[in-house]
């Protein structure tokens, strides 16, 4: 896989760790709720992502997005099934209570 950049990069040989964007892609996901009420008031987000072999992942550590919002660091296992599941943390827009 061959990347190029838009824009000329200039990186400093400071010793300082440098973070940079290779590429942004939207990736079509069904998206489910789990809950469990009975251990945790709270429903939690997970993506499914099906023929994820096609977006050449690489596994290791990977920035998650949803709806323009940093969600938080995920490690991409990708020894799975054909379908990859990531979590997207809990959901704080839904409220869970157990009667």
């Amino acid at each position: 896989m061959e990347f190029s950049f838009k824009e000329t990069l200039t990186l400093e040989s400071d010793g300082k760790e440098k973070n940079f964007d290779l590429k942004e892609i939207e990736i079509p996901a069904e998206y489910v709720y789990k809950s469990i009420p009975k251990i945790e008031p709270a429903a939690f987000l997970t993506a499914n992502i099906l023929d994820w072999e096609k977006f050449n992942f690489l596994p290791g550590e990977a920035n998650l997005y949803f709806e323009g919002t940093y969600v938080g660091k995920s490690n991409l296992d990708l020894s799975n099934t054909d379908t990859l599941t990531i979590s997207l943390g809990r959901d704080p827009s839904i409220i869970v209570d157990r009667k």
